[in-house]
């Protein structure tokens, strides 16, 4: 013991044992110490509270061994502005005795370059604790070991900062923490004064590294501080993190973590921020037989958070691969937020082939909330790629998601985005389905937006740009709105598609309105621009509406329809073009109502051949609506036995306004109606209007009602052409004729 004496040496080879609690191997103030020997502490009580070397103001050196077994005691400690290190070459601190540490210091700086080995529960490799003004940067260039026998609850590099502390603390490892303790911690931060920034864990760039090497364990945790990953950190069990953020914390990834266990997160955010910047590489593998997977980045928002709005922020990589059910960035609301937590991804989310049934942003938003409480953005730079089926690139639930990036989704049964719950969809860039039985956004009882400079690329059939199923849970009228453009590709081996399907469940409290109002081109065959599908009881709970002066509906292939309806109703207000054989401009069925209203106009380009305008058919026996289709509007047809307006089996087609044929095909029929209890009317304003050889103003078959109040009109190109025409099928069948025929 020394009291201002000047230095105190215990030399190499030399041994202080001590056996009692209450004891101090080397004690010095305002001096210098240096141990060169060995320090062994053998009591091994729970309350020991002894201490290998304390150095009061003054400085030690620990260049031998010091063994504490007792508990609440320290290797080291540190008063009163003091300097301890462990040395670099021969230092040893070994702590069995819980509740202790190898180096502790109040108002003082420690620092290790040796080794530090912690054997003991609830006990810390470097702990300290400050309440002043000095700024600090308590270092590791050495290694410290959370190990022992089924020890837990311990941290390698520990900081408390006092509310009156006004100088910043900084923890630095820039070599190795080695967690092999569960529910334990590499490096701990917590900092009790309003400014976040005066506590700082620090994993240096190049030598900085941590490994977690057992389950339920943290590499940096920050309380109301900053945590700096510059380099590596290594999770390889469940319910861990690379990082962890809470209460009003900044987590920043620069360089690389890598998760490679199920139900783990490279970075967790409670009430809390957390940046992988553009440097930083978040990768999640997992083992080879797991059931879940983990999350890039975690963030939670909770009550608790009342003054500031969170985000968590991917400017880097978020890898995951070879595991199922992972997630790049994953956020999540308690009950009654106050404020607003955003999920952003600002560069790129790869999903690899083999993680199935992932996804690149999910954002899940309690039922208290608004949606706007949890918003998922891939902003212009973002991109999102999954290469693994039953995958989502960005998944919501009650929230708002902006996607201004690029999601690709390359691979089956997958979707762009998903949103539920009352969530809100927008596009504003480019969404890519490759693959079948995938949508670019799918929806439950929540609203979506294809926007004016959004594009959704469809490749494959049976899949659609937006899709969209409505229940009983739906706690308002929903809206799918396109401002931008839909595709569905032009391909030789696929079909059934849809731009936009819009279901009505029969349980469905609410309404759905779907409007087009700019661009959707049909390419695959045998598909839809709009389906709309209402199993309600009442068809105008759906309608479908392709809007006026910019809705435009191409169906530039076999067999598809421009908008369909099934016990709904559909309005083209602007533009249909029937570009192929056999398709059909508009398609109702099951009690529908299909208007092209006065601003719309259906053109049967020279394309489409055997084209339909409108198609009516059938009714609907629980309704007791028959189908019914409505020209106010014009329908050009320009292609070979195209036909203006089609009503069978009950159905109802009437036609206010125009019906032309070209003069250079033949064959065209305006109005064409089949089976008993159809009727195809031209009413007092209609106007049907043939140029082309061998064409027939209305045709009628098989007991339909044909009723012309209007003009039908055939010019001298038309020659061998009808203005009304009825045939049977067979005895017993009928026809019932109104006619006024202008023949010119």
């Amino acid at each position: 013991m020394a009291d201002k004496v000047k230095k105190v040496t215990n030399s190499s080879g030399a041994k202080i044992e001590l056996q009692g609690k209450n004891s101090v191997g080397i004690y010095g103030k305002e001096s210098t110490i240096e141990n060169s020997g060995d320090v062994l502490l053998t009591s091994t009580d729970n309350d020991s509270k002894s201490v290998g070397i304390l150095a009061d103001k003054g400085t030690a050196t620990n260049k031998g061994t010091i063994k504490v077994d007792g508990g609440k005691s320290a290797g080291m400690l540190g008063l009163n502005g003091a300097t301890i290190a462990n040395d670099a070459t021969t230092g040893v601190i070994t702590i069995t005795g819980d509740a202790s540490a190898g180096m502790y210091v109040e108002n003082s700086l420690p620092s290790n370059a040796g080794t530090i080995n912690i054997e003991s529960n609830k006990s810390a490799g470097i702990f300290a604790k400050i309440t002043d003004a000095v700024t600090r940067n308590i270092e590791n260039t050495g290694t410290i070991k959370l190990g022992g026998t089924a020890k837990t609850e311990s941290v390698g590099m520990y900081a408390e900062i006092g509310s009156t502390a006004t100088g910043t603390t900084t923890l630095d490892n820039k070599n190795q923490i080695t967690v092999d303790q569960e529910k334990s911690v590499g490096m701990f931060v917590k900092n009790g004064t309003s400014d976040r920034t005066k506590g700082k864990a620090l994993n240096n760039a190049t030598t900085g590294k941590i490994d977690l090497n057992v389950k339920e364990t943290v590499g940096i945790y920050a309380y109301n501080a900053e945590g700096v990953n510059d380099n590596v950190i290594n999770v390889t069990k469940e319910n861990s993190a690379g990082m962890y953020g809470s209460t009003d914390s900044h987590i920043t990834n620069n360089k690389e973590i890598a998760v490679s266990h199920e139900k783990s997160a490279g970075m967790y955010a409670l009430d809390s921020n957390a940046t992988n910047t553009a440097t930083g590489t978040i990768t999640l593998t997992g083992s080879a037989t797991a059931a879940d997977g983990s999350a890039g980045m975690y963030g939670k928002l909770t009550s608790n958070a009342t003054t500031a709005d969170y985000t968590i922020l991917n400017q880097g990589k978020i890898q995951l691969t070879s595991v199922t059910k992972n997630v790049g960035i994953y956020g999540t609301t308690g009950a009654s937020v106050s404020k607003k937590l955003t999920l952003q991804n600002e560069k790129e989310i790869n999903i690899a082939n083999g993680s199935e049934q992932s996804v690149g942003i999910f954002a899940k938003n309690d039922d208290s909330n608004n949606k706007d409480k949890l918003v998922a953005i891939n902003t212009a730079a973002g991109t999102i790629v999954a290469d693994s089926s039953k995958s989502i690139g960005i998944s919501a639930e009650k929230s708002t998601v902006d996607n201004s990036g690029t999601i690709t989704m390359k691979k089956a049964e997958s979707a762009g985005i998903y949103g539920k719950s009352g969530s809100k969809v927008t596009n504003n860039k480019e969404i890519e389905m490759k693959e079948n039985k995938s949508a670019g956004i799918y929806l439950e009882n929540s609203d979506a937006e294809n926007a004016e400079n959004g594009t959704i690329t469809v490749d494959k059939g049976t899949s659609a740009g937006i899709y969209g199923k409505f229940t009983s849970d739906a706690t308002a009228d929903n809206t799918i709105v396109n401002n931008g453009t839909i595709t569905l590709a032009d391909t030789t081996t696929e079909n059934k598609s849809a731009g936009i399907y819009g279901k009505l469940e029969s349980n469905a409290a609410k309404k759905l309105t779907i409007s087009n109002n700019k661009k959707i081109d049909v390419n695959m065959e045998e598909s839809v621009g709009i389906y709309a599908f209402n199993a309600t009881g009442d068809r105008a709970n759906l309608t479908a509406e392709n809007n006026a002066s910019d809705g435009e509906i191409n169906v530039n292939s076999k067999n598809s329809v421009g908008m369909l309806a099934n016990n709904s109703v559909t309005n083209n207000k602007n533009k249909i073009k029937v570009n192929n054989e056999k398709a059909s401009g508009m398609y109702g069925e099951n009690g529908s109502l299909v208007t092209n209203t006065g601003t719309g106009e259906i053109e049967i380009t020279a394309a489409g051949e055997k084209g339909m305008g409108i198609y009516a058919t059938g009714e609907n026996t629980t309704t007791g609506k028959v189908t019914e289709g409505v020209n106010d509007g014009t329908i050009n047809i320009n292609g070979k036995e195209g036909i203006g307006m089609l009503a069978t089996a009950k159905g109802k087609v009437t036609n206010n306004k125009e019906i032309n044929g070209s003069d250079l095909v033949e064959g065209i029929i305006g109005m064409y109606g089949s089976d008993d209890g159809t009727k195809v009317e031209n009413a007092s304003a209609g106007k049907i209007e043939l140029a082309g050889k061998k064409s027939t103003g209305m045709f009628a078959k098989d007991d339909a009602v044909a009723e012309n109040s209007g003009n039908i009109k055939l010019t001298s190109d038309s020659k061998n052409s009808v203005g009304m025409f009825g045939s049977s099928s067979g005895a017993g069948k009928k026809l019932i004729w109104q006619i006024k025929i202008l023949l010119m």
